[in-house]
């Protein structure tokens, strides 16, 4: 089957994290379908098979049965934010050539303005090893400018707000997530489900199968757990 660009289709699919040992799926008997242009909210407690999902899109498991499919580019922003060794507007767009207005639009989202100006030779600053040393928060804010200005189908988040604080990461939420990315396929796996309350679409995980899912009023009560 083949899919339209920006989609993903898991069907009967069994992940592994282990080479070795089969007693046990981390992902059990996956099956959804993630659509273009809609926005996707993965949550569960901690090992509960939220990331492994992304993994999985990621061709990171290394066994598994049943199948997938991902059609069209993938932009991954994870926990760890990569910062290379290089200036920050080359940290941004990673080879992409430059678009003045695109990037001044992304930089704007991304909360980076302010940052900008305490470098000290703006977006042409030096970082990493042989320049200065950004804060946990700017890696996450760069790792997203990164994966926004790459213009990809498909955009996997693992938590990229839990690095900022609450006012920034509201932003980051109101402009990117569902302001520059409208349109875009989008995977939100957060611990701060509150964000989750206005998806299209929401994953409960528990176990590494999916527990539940469907709209997120239809899922208030078992969502609602998961705040307390």
């Amino acid at each position: 089957m083949a899919l339209p660009s920006g989609e993903i289709l898991f069907g009967n699919f069994n992940g592994y994290f282990s080479t070795t040992d089969f007693k046990e799926p981390a992902l059990k008997n996956l099956n959804v379908y993630f659509r273009r242009g809609l926005f996707y909210g993965i949550a569960g407690k901690v090992g509960s098979g939220k990331s492994g999902i992304l993994s999985a899109i990621l061709e990171e498991v290394p066994y598994y049965s049943g199948w997938f499919s991902v059609s069209g580019t993938v932009a991954y922003v994870e926990q760890e934010p990569y910062i290379f060794c290089g200036t920050v507007q080359e940290n941004i767009t990673f080879g992409k050539p430059y678009d003045e207005g695109f990037y001044n639009q992304v930089v704007k989202v991304c909360c980076l303005e302010n940052d900008f100006k305490l470098f000290p030779t703006g977006d042409r600053t030096e970082i990493g090893e042989r320049g200065i040393t950004v804060s946990g928060g700017q890696k996450a804010r760069l790792s997203l400018a990164r994966a926004v200005y790459s213009k990809a189908d498909i955009y996997l988040f693992d938590d990229p707000i839990s690095a900022v604080d609450a006012k920034v990461a509201r932003r980051i939420y109101d402009d990117v997530i569902r302001g520059i990315l409208r349109g875009k396929t989008v995977l939100l796996v957060t611990h701060q489900v509150h964000y989750l309350t206005e998806c299209d679409h929401l994953i409960l995980m528990k176990d590494g199968a999916i527990e539940y899912q469907g709209t997120p009023q239809q899922l208030s009560e078992p969502l609602s757990k998961l705040m307390i």
